[in-house]
């Protein structure tokens, strides 16, 4: 678009007389104040006021240039104002966030002078002076391209001068090696020699000292009895299976442990069952499926993982059939199992139980019984928060507010009065409603309800005989309400109010 013609610098009214210049009465709420004040018109006064204002705004930012930072001032993310004759720009949304504050987060500097720019050194953002050479240790100037143009020239003539020299890379200690690109050190010389005065010869030798290795491999293909024997009576054998390793006595080839740690717990096979002398610990533990099926047939199969009890012949015991424990500091360690516990009397149902036992004989547990109720030790949370026990609490307190409100409210027929009246309270809210048909009227008048009212009241009457009529109804008062007509009409009333 085509530039703007810059405005002028006067501002509207500025040498208006006096009295032609008056303060808008209300800024905030617009011209609807005139609808109060003047009749819905503005006077010429509020138009200079307004004009004025606008100008002198504009010319507040032709002087400016950018806005002075207000405390009343609403600003948003990106606003650009001025504090102090420095420039700022907003970080995030404020107001009355003084931009001038200390490692402020709402405000930062914007538009630097290029005096204020420090000088940079290691440890500050700033200007950096040129430097072509390379014999200063300044630590505050920066290198030109010539600069790198003389360094590379002078690594070029010393890399010519050592290429007859054989660099420390091209030496080499190892006594394995089969590279053409080396030369060995006497290191390896030595250690050749040495390898070969005490090597273990090929058709058979003794040891004098232990033997370390990386790998042993016994394989004799011309048969599968391979095995390696340790000790007196245990060896490690081949099987002829895929990815097996088997452990067999000398004396037994049905059975064979291993034992661990100082105290020679042992883990092994007896010819039946895998027994170990203790716990058995693991990261994780997996295994085969096993007794899968239906429910009704889970009494009579196994499982991955399985503990038989026996018959606790009417005894009250708790079993537990898997069980985790962990500690927290000093008094907070806690154990935690799922098992069964007998109920104490013969030939009874138990119950399924999830136990919970701290370190300082506090217990809780979550019971599964036979007939399929579950008992918690506690209140039962949802995972939306909601707890059971204040759902139980407030539907019984919504309950009785039902009840209360149920048995407090009561109707009452008056078939006599006048031609019928209905008359229903409700006792919590102190709250009357009566409905009264009165009949034909043919002045106002008095006229009495069948019950009284105990404060304040609101009556209505209507045409019952057509609503064609104009009828007006005033509550008096206790039982009283007066009626108003201009000719015979058939008139019904409701009146509302407050019944103690």
């Amino acid at each position: 678009m085509a530039l703007v013609n810059k405005p002028d610098e006067s501002i509207f009214a500025s040498s208006a007389k006096q009295g032609e210049v008056d303060n808008f009465p209300d800024l905030l709420r617009g011209w609807g104040i005139t609808f109060d004040q003047t009749q819905g018109i503005p006077p010429m006064e509020w138009f200079n006021f307004l004009f004025k204002r606008l100008d002198e705004k504009h010319a507040y930012l032709m002087q400016r240039g950018l806005p002075e930072w207000s405390a009343t001032q609403d600003y948003t993310k990106g606003s650009c104002v001025q504090f102090d004759g420095v420039s700022y720009r907003a970080l995030k949304n404020s107001k009355n966030n003084s931009p001038n504050e200390s490692n402020s987060q709402y405000w930062v500097r914007w538009g630097f002078a290029l005096s204020e720019i420090a000088q940079a050194t290691l440890t500050q953002y700033g200007i950096t002076k040129l430097y072509t050479g390379y014999d200063s240790q300044s630590e505050d100037l920066a290198l030109t391209p010539k600069t790198a143009y003389q360094l590379k020239q002078l690594i070029d003539s010393n890399t010519r001068a050592l290429g007859n020299v054989i660099p420390n890379s091209k030496k080499s200690s190892a006594v394995n090696s089969n590279s053409a690109d080396t030369v060995a050190t006497s290191a390896a010389v030595k250690t050749a020699n040495d390898n070969a005065n005490g090597r273990v010869s090929k058709s058979g030798d003794t040891m004098t000292g232990n033997l370390t290795v990386p790998n042993i491999i016994v394989n004799d293909p011309t048969n599968n009895n391979n095995s390696v024997q340790i000790g007196d009576d245990t060896k490690l054998i081949d099987v002829d299976m895929v990815h097996t390793v088997g452990l067999q006595a000398t004396d037994n080839a049905n059975d064979a442990y291993i034992a661990y740690g100082a105290t020679k717990k042992r883990f092994g096979f007896d010819g039946v069952n895998f027994s170990a002398e203790s716990g058995l610990g693991a990261k994780w533990h997996g295994s085969n499926k096993q007794g899968e099926g239906a429910y009704v047939d889970q009494y009579n199969s196994l499982a991955p993982y399985y503990v038989d009890v026996g018959n606790a012949m009417g005894a009250n015991i708790y079993y537990p059939f898997i069980k985790g424990k962990v500690a927290n500091g000093h008094i907070y360690g806690e154990s935690f199992s799922f098992g069964y516990v007998t109920p104490g009397v013969i030939n009874q149902f138990g119950s399924g139980v999830i136990n919970l036992t701290d370190d300082v004989q506090g217990n809780k547990q979550w019971h599964f019984q036979h007939d399929g109720i579950f008992r918690s030790a506690g209140d039962v949370i949802s995972a939306s928060g909601i707890s059971l026990d204040a759902l139980y609490n407030n539907l019984n307190t919504y309950s009785n507010k039902l009840n209360e409100l149920i048995n407090g409210f009561t109707a009452t027929w008056y078939g006599s009065h006048y031609q019928g009246a209905e008359v229903y309270k409700i006792k919590q809210g102190r709250l009357m409603i009566i409905r009264m048909n009165i009949g034909v009227i043919n002045q106002s008048g008095n006229y009495y309800l069948p019950e009284s009212f105990d404060g304040g009241a609101t009556a209505i009457a209507i045409d019952s005989g057509g609503g064609q009529n104009n009828v007006g109804a005033i509550f008096a008062g206790g039982n009283v309400v007066y009626i108003g007509i201009n000719k015979g009409t058939n008139v019904s009333v409701i009146v509302i109010g407050v019944k103690n």
